[in-house]
């Protein structure tokens, strides 16, 4: 510490500030406090940290700043994992999208390409990956409905979509998410099935795959194959893309997907990277080697409407993964201990009632996740809470960075909230919290333990209940929704889904099925249950075997739940206690 934090800090200084504090409580507070009385009787984060009226060097005293925050691209990363952060390279604009098919979303994806994105991907719509039967079986109809294809993101099946899908965008100049849990396996082979197929060589690709499927049993469930096979599932894409795309960020732990199910910020970072703990653990014993794998491990944070929380919950996550990796796993090297993170604002704050409030929301997150430090952004449409992004919203949500990035500052200096007296409270308070969430599922036996009990669900459950409770009793304001309603005047123009891109999917599928060689699909699905039968191992290569034949998503996930079944969360809810 130089001089001046010593006299900040010094014993003498800090029983000055506590003597001057009481009198300023008992003086000009109390006096003012009669006139003017606080909103409320007690103040908290949406996770339920206590907020007092002014923070002090009194409430961060036991700080060490080299232990605690550091220097940036410094362990233990608190202020960022560059020493020059945005000062050198601004985060990535990562826009995803995914509307009708292939072809509507490839001019959507062609249009953000020419003004500058390099960072894209797509939604896959959300009937297609989790069935187990295609858009053209009646089955289909029956359970989702035909006319609903394409809502929810682009309607893709097999290879020969992805080859519309991806026209014109060189895969080898973009980085390519797949924003997927336990689906992640089949959608990133068809990624490296068509990178193959238009002689791109593997260790030049880069991208990302969502690949936490842990999150389906502690965020955004759907009928999802057991723990245990979904994490070798897991582990062997890690185990392809550390042998054969280096480039590639094969993990993609996903906080935000707990985050919208609603886990408040210390749960959402405690389950995480207690998540993300099972995977080394279980990627050790898969034969992986760790100083390869957990560099290439990322983190998709979300960024909620409190503001100052959500930003110390990204600053607490970084110092928890370094404290993790170099202290607790022993990992040597640094770039495992570097939480690289890509943030998206949070969809679960947008509101269909006056939905031109939620450019106020987005631009307000965004600058958050800036503040924190993150690698990647992506912005929400404010229409998303209505229906699927138009061209209009997309490109707002776009200008939203480029505003952000180049007209106020933001990106000039490193950390700039680093030793606010709050915000250094916040950031301890929270990592105490998660530490403690942390602990309490390795005492359980880890992270499947902790399925298997029910207690993610539980968890998850009472939360959202706890959160509802909040909005219908007035504690949580909601603009537009339960205070300052209004009638809606002025409503925007929403996306309509076409009729024309489903008969045209359809009629793709089943040319495909009809062109494409039946041996060499029904060999590839028996090798893919082959190696999942056999523990995993090598069930990457039998993925993009079967994406190179031209197999559906339905009949992979088919294969696989004839071996292993599909795991049921019956009797974990809450209301059944």
């Amino acid at each position: 510490m130089n001089g001046k934090e010593k006299k900040v800090f010094s014993k003498e200084a800090l029983a000055n500030i506590t003597k001057k504090h009481g009198k300023w409580v008992k003086g000009p507070l109390a006096q003012w406090l009669v006139k003017v009385p606080e909103r409320k009787k007690g103040f908290h984060t949406e996770s339920g940290i206590p907020i007092k009226e002014i923070f002090t060097p009194k409430d961060i005293k036991e700080i060490d700043y080299i232990r605690d925050i550091g220097f940036p691209g410094e362990y233990p990363f608190t202020r960022g994992v560059n020493p020059s952060m945005y000062r050198s390279r601004p985060w990535s604009v990562r826009q995803i999208t995914g509307l009708g098919g292939p072809a509507e979303t490839n001019a959507r994806m062609r249009e953000q390409y020419a003004q500058g994105v390099t960072r894209m991907g797509g939604i896959l719509d959300c009937n297609i990956y989790a069935a187990y039967v295609d858009p053209d079986d009646p089955e289909f109809d029956h359970l989702y409905g035909i006319e609903s294809l394409g809502r929810t993101g682009y309607i893709a099946t097999n290879l020969r979509d992805y080859e519309e899908l991806y026209e014109g965008i060189p895969l080898d100049k973009v980085s390519v998410a797949s924003m997927l849990g336990h689906f992640s396996q089949r959608e990133t082979g068809m990624i490296f099935a068509l990178a193959k197929r238009q002689g791109i060589p593997l260790e030049k690709l880069n991208g990302i795959s969502q690949n936490d499927s842990m999150q389906l049993f502690n965020g955004n469930y759907y009928p999802a194959f057991p723990p245990e096979y979904e994490l070798t599932l897991a582990l062997d894409l890690v185990r392809f893309c550390s042998e054969h795309v280096p480039k590639w960020n094969c993990l993609s732990m996903a906080g935000y997907n707990r985050q919208e199910a609603g886990l408040n910020a210390y749960q959402e970072i405690g389950v995480t990277i207690a998540d993300a703990a099972t995977f080394i653990q279980e990627g050790i014993k898969f034969g992986i080697d760790a100083e390869k794998f957990v560099p290439m491990i990322s983190f998709h944070w979300g960024f909620t409407m409190d503001f100052f929380e959500q930003i110390a919950k990204l600053r607490a996550a970084r110092r928890m993964w370094a404290m993790l990796t170099r202290e607790r796993f022993r990992i040597k090297n640094p770039a495992a201990w570097k939480m690289r993170f890509y943030l998206e604002t949070s969809g679960s704050c947008l509101t269909a009632q006056q939905p031109y409030n939620n450019i106020i929301r987005v631009a307000i997150q965004a600058m958050g996740g800036v503040l924190a430090g993150a690698n990647a952004l992506h912005t929400a449409s404010f229409d998303e809470a209505l229906c699927a992004p138009t061209d209009f919203s997309a490109q707002l949500s776009l200008r939203t960075q480029q505003i952000i990035e180049h007209e106020t500052g933001l990106a000039d200096v490193v950390d700039p909230l680093a030793g606010s007296y709050y915000v250094e409270y916040l950031t301890n308070a929270i990592e105490k919290r998660a530490w403690e969430y942390v602990d309490k599922i390795v005492e359980m036996g880890g992270s499947i333990a902790a399925i298997r009990k029910g207690f993610f669900f539980r968890e998850t459950q009472q939360a959202c209940l706890d959160i509802q409770n909040q909005v219908e009793n007035g504690d949580k304001v909601i603009v537009g929704v339960n205070r300052f309603q209004d009638e809606e005047k002025i409503k925007p123009s929403l996306y309509r889904g076409s009729k024309e891109a489903i008969t045209q999917a359809l009629a793709r599928l089943q040319q495909v099925k009809k062109n494409r060689d039946h041996e060499k699909v029904s060999a590839a699905l028996h090798r893919l249950q082959e190696r999942v039968r056999e523990g995993g191992r090598g069930s990457m290569e039998a993925t993009i075997a079967c994406c190179e034949a031209y197999c559906t998503f339905a009949e992979m996930n088919r294969a696989v739940k004839e071996i292993c079944g599909v795991y049921s969360l019956a009797g974990d809810s809450i209301l059944s206690r």
